[in-house]
Formats: structure tokens, C-alpha cells, sequence
């Protein structure tokens, strides 16, 4: 395989989308982050709630969803995790990189180094190189061709406090492009996907998940009666309410041309997410707790237009 320059794609928001978008321009091919992350479903199969009480507005595993969107947009990638911690896998990176940059996540934010304003969160970045101790890479927090030390990229790569991966060390390499499919029939196979989706979503309800509509009308309850605590509010406001809005705007994008209810319905589902975000801000609860009220009801819409295509 050529391996052709990267384009490096700036979103902290996409953080899994833009890193793939970067990884499968080695390519040649450039391919949006906004499209990446829409055939991904990660903003498909409904509201949940994690154990500490944090709600997330889409798909549980992002790394799944990664994996996906490659092959509805028709690449072929080579990817593999291992389910034990020991050794970190430094041998197989390194020969990956003789041909081809290196997807990795989910990672740890906090131990990577380059960056002033790290976190505890769950990131994807691209490995372009090694170079005795320093491990360069392409995050899209903003930070191109930046260094991290070995030991701190194992341990960021080790992840070993994210509750959502299910394994050690994943990541993607070797990137080919196997077909091109024309929008309709990348709309097509988005579908499949997406009703899928929300069908593993209907299973972990019956395994006792709070899930979908009911995780939201929960949400609601909570932050009309003023209960939210700051953790809670920190998450909503800074994170995943204006990633709702971003998302639901780039849903509708990807619907217009095909599916008119599901274009008016995420269109009103950014609308509504914008203007909570407001009454968020200001710590109006009642006006918070009436806009979950309706997003709740938007969930309900979307699976069913999804499910009924």
C-alpha cells in the first residue's frame, strides 16, 4: 500500500471521527469527519446513563462504531486487541508504521503528556511514528506531529479506568479502500446499520439498562427538580449537550436528501439541545427539565422512523 500524507483534522468534539478521518487519508482518500461520525451510529440507539450518573446521548461503544463507519464507507482495515494487559503490543505497533499510520483508542486522557488541558476521558489519536522513546502522533485536540515517552502512552493506551472498552491496546492499521459507495447507497447501508444498532440497544434494555426514552424521561425528572450535582452538570454543559446539537445538525445533513422525517426530526433535535444548553447554563432547572421532556420524546420518533425505513 502507498502511504500517502496525512491531513490532519482539528475536532476535539469527534475526537474518534476526526482520528479516523486522518487515518484513512493515508489513503489519498479524504473522507469527513462529519460523515465518519454519523455512519458510526455513535449518535444512534438512545440516551443512557452511566454508574456514576452521567448521561451520554448515543451508542455505548465508540470503538464498534469506528470499526463500522470504515466499512460502510468500503475500507478494508486491519484491527486487533489483545484481552491481556501484558506486553504492550510496542513490537506489532512499530511494524504496522512500516506501512501505515496506526489508529488507536479508546485511550486514557490523562497521560498524554503534549497536552495542557488533559483529562480523564475516553480520546482516539493516530500514531505516525516512533523514534527511540518518543511515540509522535496526530491528536485532534489540536496538536499535530507531537511526542509522548513510551511508558506514557502505554498507560494511556492501557485505558485501564475507561468502563467502556473491552479490551487492551486496540487499534486500526493498514487501510485500503475497496469500493466507493455513491450516497444512496451509502445511505442504504447506514440504515442496516443503524436499526441494528438500536436493536442491541432494545437487548441490553431487557437486561436491565436504563436506556432510550426512558433514560431521558429520567434525566428529566432530575433536572426540572433541580437534582443534578455539579459533576453532572459540568458534563452536560461542557461536553455532551453541545455535542448533541453538533451531531444531531450533521444527522440531519446525512437524512435531508433521503428520509424527510428523519430530517425534520434530528433538525428539531438540534434546535432543542441548543436551547437547553441555555437554560442549562443559567441554572434554570424547570426550562432544562421541559427541553429533556421533549428531547425524550425526539428519541422515541427517531428509533421509529429508523425501525420502520
Amino acid at each position: 500500500m502507498t502511504r500517502c500524507p496525512m491531513t490532519f483534522f482539528d475536532g476535539y468534539w469527534y475526537c474518534y471521527a476526526s482520528a479516523a478521518a486522518m487515518f484513512l487519508s493515508s489513503t489519498g482518500h479524504e473522507i469527513s469527519p462529519r460523515v465518519i461520525e454519523v455512519v458510526s451510529g455513535v449518535g444512534i440507539g438512545g440516551t443512557f446513563i452511566t454508574e456514576e450518573g452521567l448521561a451520554y446521548f448515543g451508542n455505548y461503544a465508540t470503538f464498534k462504531g469506528v470499526t463500522k463507519a470504515m466499512e460502510i464507507l468500503g475500507f478494508a482495515v486491519e484491527t486487533a486487541a489483545q484481552d491481556d494487559p501484558t506486553p504492550v503490543p510496542f513490537d506489532r505497533l512499530e511494524k504496522l508504521l512500516e506501512s501505515s499510520p496506526v489508529l488507536v483508542g479508546p485511550l486514557d486522557m490523562r497521560y498524554l503528556e503534549y497536552n495542557p488541558d488533559r483529562m480523564s476521558d475516553e480520546h482516539y489519536i493516530v500514531v505516525d511514528r516512533i523514534e527511540g522513546d518518543r511515540v509522535f502522533v496526530h491528536d485532534p485536540c489540536g496538536f499535530p506531529h507531537v511526542f509522548i515517552g513510551r511508558a506514557s502512552f502505554a498507560r494511556a493506551w492501557r485505558a485501564d479506568v475507561l468502563d467502556r472498552k473491552t479490551a487492551f491496546y486496540r487499534h486500526w492499521a493498514n487501510p485500503l479502500r475497496l469500493t466507493s459507495p455513491p450516497d444512496g447507497e451509502l445511505y442504504d447501508r447506514a440504515m442496516v446499520f443503524f436499526k441494528e444498532v438500536y436493536r442491541q440497544a432494545e437487548e441490553r434494555a431487557r437486561n436491565g439498562q436504563l436506556i432510550g426514552k426512558e433514560a431521558m424521561v429520567l434525566l428529566a425528572t432530575l433536572t426540572a427538580a433541580g437534582k443534578l450535582n455539579r459533576m453532572q452538570r459540568g458534563h452536560l454543559t461542557h461536553f455532551v449537550v453541545p455535542l448533541g446539537a453538533k451531531r444531531a445538525l450533521d444527522y440531519a445533513c446525512f437524512f435531508q436528501p433521503h428520509h424527510a422525517t428523519l430530517h425534520r426530526l434530528t433538525t428539531e433535535q438540534a434546535k432543542i439541545f441548543g436551547t437547553l444548553q441555555g437554560y442549562l447554563v443559567k441554572e434554570e432547572w424547570e426550562g432544562a427539565g421541559a427541553e429533556f421532556a421533549k428531547l425524550a420524546e425526539l428519541e422515541g420518533s427517531i428509533k421509529d422512523a429508523v425501525l420502520r425505513n
